[in-house]
């Protein structure tokens, strides 16, 4: 009298969750960003992308310029709402809002003699995707 597998018993997994549709972009502007670019930066070969889902709308862009990493910072910190910096061994990140609320974080890194690389990402929900709260 031994227990015996039933196979019908078995649970089975929940299918996974269906991919959010999501549309790619990497013709990124000012627009785009809702913010300029550095002055005298220059887009950082095809790096840059837009991705939007029905919840949220990213943009990264980077670019590099031969200013140096504190320079950019101070550029950007008045464009932004709130606007925060810090600095450690790796250079500069820079975060806040945009006045419509999209949320921006950049950082700004040397990469090389001269050269200072810039990582701009911005964050927006999409109004009525019945998301709440930051």
């Amino acid at each position: 009298m031994g227990c015996k597998h039933d196979p019908s018993a078995d649970v089975s997994k929940p299918p996974a969750p269906k991919p959010l549709p999501v549309q790619t972009s990497t013709n990124i502007s000012e627009a785009d960003l809702g913010l300029p670019f550095y002055p005298g930066s220059v887009e950082k070969g095809t790096s840059s992308r837009a991705m939007t889902t029905s919840a949220a709308r990213t943009v990264i862009c980077d670019r590099t310029t031969v200013d140096p990493p504190k320079k950019v910072a101070a550029f950007y910190l008045s464009k932004l709402e709130h606007g925060q910096s810090g600095a450690n061994s790796k250079g500069m990140l820079i975060g806040g809002e945009l006045k419509d609320g999209a949320q921006v974080t950049i950082y700004a890194m040397p990469s090389g003699p001269g050269a200072t690389e810039i990582e701009i990402t911005v964050y927006a929900r999409i109004k009525g995707s019945g998301r709440t709260g930051r």
